[in-house]
């Protein structure tokens, strides 16, 4: 006689329920589901932006797009003219207006909303304003000087938060526009939040239905006769199809 022990006994249902799992590919939802059912459609992914022009200097002055090369463009940029800077301008706008056009198609095709653009920190801001060799750091910057820029940071920011609330709640642009009230991130999430729950009243009303479904002949008869689902559907199945015909005509 040959003696098992639990171990080995566990063992052997271990590998048994691993070959079966082989046996059987598992997709969708729960285990023994077959491959492709109840898979959820899967997106082609978005175009690429290119890459920025600090890349496209890197490869037409090095030859490549590694790090050291692109810290050397960085610096080579600066000292570069407007003849040398043109050619490598219009082919990054090329570039970009490329895939803006790819990028608006694409959205369009899955149904897609255009992304609310988070406004630029300060100290970029100042970058791109005062672009050129004789800008000084932001880092020596006094803070007199610095504010401006983050006063209008601010107002973007907030206007970028209200887009995104909007978007959010499916609500139109401007529904949530200040007209000159003090911000409140909270009190305008509440607002929001009730304009959306009130639209989804108003869509959702009697005259906006869509037409009901006709009750089936089976239910017609349930409910003129006031019989319960049994007593109904046992007397259903002794009717000729006369009977059932003239009940419901009744």
């Amino acid at each position: 006689m040959i003696h098992i022990g639990l171990t080995d006994m566990s063992r052997v249902v271990c590998r048994l329920f691993l070959r079966s799992r082989k046996a059987m590919p598992v997709s969708g939802r729960g285990y023994g589901v077959p491959a492709g059912m109840n898979a959820k459609p899967i997106t082609p992914a978005p175009p690429k932006s290119p890459p920025p022009i600090i890349f496209l200097v890197a490869l037409a002055k090095y030859g490549s797009v590694k790090r050291e090369a692109r810290k050397r463009a960085s610096e080579a940029w600066l000292t570069m003219s407007a003849e040398e800077k043109q050619p490598l301008s219009e082919r990054y706008a090329a570039q970009r207006k490329r895939y803006s056009q790819e990028i608006k198609e694409y959205r369009a095709a899955h149904g897609l909303p255009a992304p609310t653009v988070q406004p630029p920190r300060a100290s970029t801001r100042y970058s791109k304003e005062q672009s050129g060799l004789q800008r000084k750091k932001w880092s020596l910057l006094t803070e007199e000087e610095k504010q401006p820029y983050r006063d209008a940071y601010n107002r973007d920011m907030e206007l970028y938060k209200i887009r995104e609330l909007e978007r959010k709640y499916s609500l139109k642009p401007g529904t949530l526009d200040l007209h000159g009230a003090q911000f409140n991130y909270k009190e305008l999430r509440d607002k929001a939040l009730r304009i959306s729950r009130s639209l989804k009243a108003v869509s959702l009303a009697e005259e906006q239905r869509p037409p009901r479904r006709p009750l089936t002949t089976f239910f017609r008869f349930q409910l003129s006769n006031g019989l319960s689902a049994t007593e109904a559907s046992q007397r259903w199945k002794t009717m000729s199809e006369e009977e059932k015909k003239e009940c419901v005509s009744a």
